[in-house]
């Protein structure tokens, strides 16, 4: 175990949030071990094992092992498949081998570093096999929550089966399973404190339990509704825990191991697992408000050593996948939560409690749905008609021919697409996969290194881009040249735009350039990019004028989008609001002294759950010296009646009237704002003007600006630029005595 982790002053949020995981997965655990005809305590054998033994093997804080849902249908499949003749007992029994020996094949890859991989997954694939798996489970679980008899052996078959199932439905347990579904949807959006502090799945098995008393599940009975008799079996719609725990262990057999559908199982339960936890590590990442980082190889090694255990005493594969939210802070969280659950299990099995199947269908039903919603289709056309096509691929193999075949299809697509794109020949195209030509050449003048990649990046080789970015991090200023590169493709870019500059190099500025003669797949920003045959780049009639303005002030233009954003977060007005991207970047110098920068910046503000895309156009001016931290903007009624602190000048009570300026250190501000800078923002127009320090950032408006506003902001910052030169040899005055 960590010694870094604060066991004591960690446990209250710790144990608060274990507790609130507990009572969500009690239900969910039972549910995903009936879906998988398997004895009903194997899911929360799972959980147990995983927060009893992963916690102090893994690296990840803020995860919780247990059961996959997406597992279902693969042990549901194996379950059959081997107990066919021997009965389901037999068959899982089969099914906990190929567990173990999953859990090797996980340990092995751990070992081998294979926890790079996680960021070669082809997001499409991904989506369309998670989809795949929620139709699945949507097709089977449905007919649970309906109390319809299932018709079909495929899942096709079973999807297809919904319509005539509606017909064949039991009333009572049609409303049961229903009137679940409805609790899960509308959780969320009832805003009374209450309701919030129980979770969803709770407020569904408070229901069904009332719902069973009144109409007495438990008894046998035969009702008529428009002259139609329908059953109430408690043998159906009920399942009882056992009285005893010991009693619900099972054990391994490994009679299978030299049919070859053995070892295609165990592999198929080792990828899914493999893939859902690389994921998790990478999502748990970007969640951590403390910023720590998992180790992919210890977390692979972490769930295979569980798996092996889980496999022994009967538990379902193990995965690391689902965050612990409501404030926990360690990976002690994760313990407690086995703790609490195996507590609640033994309550339940002491009190013999009876759990109506049609609401546990219901919570597998909603995660079925959130697994294969259809505005997946629309997020993967929003990507490209390139990812919609590899989504759909994936899905409607996975579907048909199973999950192994639906991964393998996905990327072979994936792959034509890409090679029917590239422009080039086969053998040329095969080779810019397996070793792309990467040219590095650095600029001693300005301490530049550039990267200048050629051919085809892609899923494929984007770990030998990624380790040619790692190994430069001791350089100041990187610069990575797309404008050779005949394919970048979405994985590329998204790890372009949202990790390169964060993970790999944190302590660089990273600039990437040269997609402007690109063709992009959609306006997505991580949209595939194209270079076709010699085009040349397409402006627009605004980022001519752009170029134009630039062309005035000697400066260069590059109108691509670009994600070297972490800059703009040392300026206050950034800090709260997350940047997306800059496009039509300019850059010049004022004077003698002034390094300028203008853009477009597209950020998001509001809440995670609210938030809106705003716009801006700013002048950044880099300052070659330094000025105290300050924030200038106009002063309206609002800031005037919230009294915030403002910085008035008494001799210049115009311009106190006109602005707030606020900033920690007051003597330095006010030595900074010199009579003449006063005058001078006092008769323009009024600016956002911020100082972190060693650069200004300026800005008008909440849209990108036209031609129009770009002159005069230039000429404001120029002319601002002039005063400051004041300031500079006041600075070299000061030194000189």
């Amino acid at each position: 175990m960590s010694p870094s982790i604060d066991i004591k002053n960690n446990f209250r949020d710790d144990i608060t949030a274990a507790f609130s995981m507990a009572l969500v997965m009690i239900p969910l655990a039972l549910g995903i071990s009936i879906a998988s005809d398997a004895p009903i305590m194997s899911g929360v054998w799972s959980a147990v094992v995983g927060g009893l033994l992963a916690t102090w093997l893994r690296s990840s804080h803020l995860a919780v092992n247990g059961p996959a849902t997406g597992l279902v249908v693969v042990v549901l499949g194996g379950v059959h498949h081997f107990g066919a003749t021997l009965g389901v007992a037999y068959g899982f029994s089969i099914v906990l081998a190929a567990t173990i020996v999953a859990g090797v094949f996980l340990i092995i890859a751990g070992l081998l570093g294979l926890g790079r991989l996680a960021d070669t997954f082809p997001k499409a694939v991904v989506q369309g096999l998670l989809a795949a798996i929620g139709l699945m489970i949507l097709g089977r679980q449905l007919h649970v929550a309906l109390g319809a008899m299932q018709i079909g052996s495929s899942s096709y078959e079973i999807l297809m089966d919904i319509p005539e199932a509606l017909l064949r439905l039991n009333p009572l347990v049609a409303i049961l399973g229903l009137g679940s579904l409805v609790l899960l949807s509308v959780h969320s959006s009832i805003n009374y404190r209450w309701v919030q502090t129980i979770p969803a799945a709770i407020w569904v098995m408070i229901f069904a339990f009332i719902y069973t008393l009144i109409f007495q599940f438990s008894t046998p009975d035969t009702y008529k509704i428009l002259g139609s008799n329908f059953e109430i079996d408690p043998k159906e719609q009920l399942v009882t825990l056992p009285n005893s725990l010991l009693d619900t262990f099972r054990f391994p057999l490994f009679k299978a191991v030299n049919q070859i559908d053995f070892w295609v199982y165990a592999l198929t339960i080792a990828v899914f697992v493999f893939m859902e936890t690389l994921m998790s590590g990478k999502i748990v990442d970007a969640l951590d408000p403390q910023k720590r980082h998992t180790n992919l190889n210890r977390e692979l090694m972490a769930v295979g050593f569980s798996n092996i255990v889980a496999g022994s005493l009967g538990g379902l594969p193990i995965i690391t996948a689902i965050p612990l939210y409501n404030g926990a802070k360690t990976k002690m969280a994760n313990f407690y939560h086995a703790v609490i659950l195996l507590l609640l299990a033994g309550l339940l099995s002491y009190y013999a409690v009876s759990l109506p199947l049609a609401a546990l269908a219901a919570l597998l039903v909603y995660t079925g749905y959130k697994f294969a919603s259809p505005k997946l289709i629309k997020d993967a056309y929003r990507k490209g008609d390139d990812q919609l096509i590899v989504f759909v691929a994936t899905l409607f193999v996975a579907l048909n021919y199973g999950l192994l075949m639906g991964i393998a299809i996905g990327l072979v697509v994936s792959l034509m697409i890409h090679y029917a794109k590239a422009n080039l020949e086969l053998k040329p195209f095969v080779k810019s996969l397996l070793r792309p030509v990467i040219t590095t050449k650095r600029r001693p003048v300005s301490d530049e290194l550039s990267i200048r990649p050629q051919g085809v990046l892609n899923f494929v080789n984007i770990l030998y881009l990624k380790k040619i970015i790692r190994d430069s991090a001791a350089e100041k200023h990187i610069i990575l040249d797309l404008s050779h590169t005949r394919l970048i493709d979405l994985t590329v870019l998204q790890y372009l735009g949202e990790e390169a500059e964060i993970l790999d190099v944190p302590n660089v500025f990273f600039d990437v350039i040269g997609l402007d003669t690109h063709a992009a797949a959609s306006r997505h920003p991580y949209a595939m990019r194209v270079l076709p045959e010699d085009q040349k780049p397409q402006l627009s009639k605004r980022q001519v004028a752009l170029r134009e303005i630039t062309l005035r002030y000697e400066g260069e233009f590059f109108p691509e989008i670009r994600w070297d954003v972490n800059h703009l977060r040392d300026f206050i007005f950034f800090r709260i609001r997350k940047i997306d991207y800059k496009l039509n970047v300019a850059k010049g110098l004022y004077g003698m002294f002034f390094d300028w920068e203008s853009c477009d910046i597209a950020f998001a503000e509001g809440s995670i759950f609210a938030n809106q895309e705003r716009h801006t156009s700013i002048i950044m001016l880099h300052l070659p010296f330094n000025a105290p931290i300050f924030v200038l903007e106009r002063e309206n009624i609002l800031d005037a009646l919230a009294m915030k602190q403002d910085i008035n000048f008494v001799e210049f009570s115009h311009f106190s009237q006109k602005f707030l300026l606020q900033g920690t250190d007051r003597e330095a501000i006010e030595e900074f704002f010199s009579p003449d800078l006063i005058l001078f923002l006092e008769k323009n127009d009024s600016y956002h003007i911020e100082s972190n320090g060693t650069m200004l950032l300026i800005f008008k408006q909440m849209s990108f600006a036209n031609a129009g506003d770009m002159q005069q902001m230039h000429d404001f910052s120029e002319q601002l630029a002039k005063i400051l030169v004041g300031f500079l040899k006041r600075q070299a005055q000061a030194i000189k005595f």
